[in-house]
């Protein structure tokens, strides 16, 4: 499971410190700062995510600017998978793991059988088959 660990500020006081531009994705200092000046890219790549410091922390910055935008704090994810493209129409929140396997759930149904493809559980799969079958034989 991810970290959702959020800030203790505000969207108004993550905008006061950082200036996002949602059209092209990049995220400025608003202050001159000890390490930075204005108006200088604000936040470093750590591995394949960009992050942001907030009250001494890092922050994913995905989950930042969604914030700043929003006002919510959840899981976000990149629709072209890219994670260095922080276009705000490039993020969405990320659905629930069960929301992403039934949309690769497959169920056919044959006049004699019924076949289910995917990448569910096995046990989760048998319980569903339990729960079609009958729609199955009543044909």
């Amino acid at each position: 499971m991810s970290d959702l660990r959020r800030p203790n500020m505000s969207p108004a006081d993550v905008s006061a410190r950082y200036e996002y531009n949602p059209r092209t994705g990049i995220v400025l200092h608003r202050k001159n700062g000890k390490n930075y000046r204005e108006f200088s890219p604000a936040g470093n790549f750590i591995g394949k995510h960009h992050y942001l410091s907030l009250c001494g922390t890092n922050f994913r910055t995905d989950r930042v600017v969604w914030f700043m935008q929003t006002g919510d704090w959840i899981e976000i994810e990149h629709i072209d998978g890219n994670t260095k493209n922080l276009k705000l129409d490039n993020l969405r929140p990320t659905k629930p793991v069960y929301e992403r396997e039934l949309e690769r759930l497959h169920v056919i149904f044959y006049p004699d059988r019924l076949e289910i493809t995917t990448t569910l559980p096995e046990a989760t799969q048998n319980a569903l088959r339990d729960l079609l079958e009958p729609f199955v034989t009543s044909r």
